[in-house]
């Protein structure tokens, strides 16, 4: 979840991260596309760094205290905090107007679906 004043960012080069991005789900990190494709072009860093807490690609190792293997990524989009919402009503209003039968609920769960907006 996203907390106002504070910025996503990537856990290898600190960039801002706008939408997709690779997240571990074992231990959070993120990762930008750019880090990513870098790892998996097998791009390292070109200096002897003595830091133990990053890999030779310079990633963080993972809470279990292994390297981040790129396979076992999810790739993940921040989605603003009512945009799914905003589609499943514009979704219901075209359905209602087109005259489209409903099939994901009942027309008594729908009033209370969104109860926490404005509803429909």
């Amino acid at each position: 979840p996203s907390v106002k004043g504070v910025r996503e960012m990537c856990d290898v080069c600190k960039t801002t991260l706008f939408n997709y991005h690779w997240i571990c789900g074992v231990c959070g990190l993120f990762v930008c596309l750019d880090c990513y494709q870098f790892r998996r072009g097998g791009l390292v860093k070109d200096f002897a760094d003595q830091d133990r807490t990053t890999d030779d690609y310079k990633w963080p190792y993972c809470s279990t205290g292994d390297q981040h293997l790129i396979n076992n990524l999810m790739l993940a989009a921040i989605i603003p905090n009512t945009c799914l919402i905003d589609l499943a009503k514009k979704v219901h209003q075209l359905r209602v107007r087109w005259k489209i039968p409903q099939f994901c609920h009942q027309s008594d769960e729908i009033k209370g679906l969104f109860a926490q907006d404005d509803g429909f």
